[in-house]
């Protein structure tokens, strides 16, 4: 059985994810946080993350239809007000420091007057918390109380057992 399901086209796979898809895994279409698990095993769990975080997933997606303009005259406002009321208030848009990718020297950018640098801070907070934040599936380790050498006479039952097993007429010496 797998982790997907039949959803519209632009669904992720991973069953029950509220993220769109975004890029192609095998022969999934799943959405960038489903897209850098480091195992399938992980996907439920961010499934279930990214479900607690639906106002923020719902943020993201209504930016798609924000102009420039209008985000830097009044709709940042809206926009802290909202991550006010989900109680998230570490996401509202704010002036950041960045390290410059090529001169390595710290640029503070307003995020009310750039939409795209907010928007990258939730998809880098949705990362941070539902992806890196999920540990990889461990395996189970068998324990048999005290630790004994490895050998050969380890691997066949003992003497007490076996005479159980073999019938009356052979003659088993301890």
């Amino acid at each position: 059985m797998t982790d997907t399901t039949e959803t519209s086209g632009y669904a992720c796979s991973a069953y029950g994810c509220p993220a769109a898809a975004s890029r192609k895994t095998g022969a999934d279409w799943v959405c960038m946080y489903h897209g850098l698990a480091q195992s399938a095993g992980a996907w439920q769990k961010i499934t279930n993350r990214l479900n607690l975080r639906k106002a923020i997933l719902n943020a993201i997606a209504r930016t798609a239809a924000i102009g420039p303009y209008d985000w830097a005259k009044t709709r940042h406002i809206g926009a802290a007000e909202a991550m006010r009321k989900i109680g998230r208030e570490d996401l509202a848009p704010r002036i950041v420091t960045r390290v410059h990718a090529v001169y390595g020297i710290q640029v503070q950018r307003d995020e009310r007057d750039y939409l795209a640098l907010w928007v990258e801070r939730l998809q880098n907070t949705l990362i941070a918390e539902c992806v890196d934040a999920v540990p990889e599936p461990q395996q189970d380790e068998t324990r048999t109380g005290e630790a004994e050498p490895r050998t050969v006479g380890n691997l066949f039952p003992s003497t007490a057992s076996v005479a159980a097993f073999v019938s009356d007429d052979v003659e088993v010496h301890a």
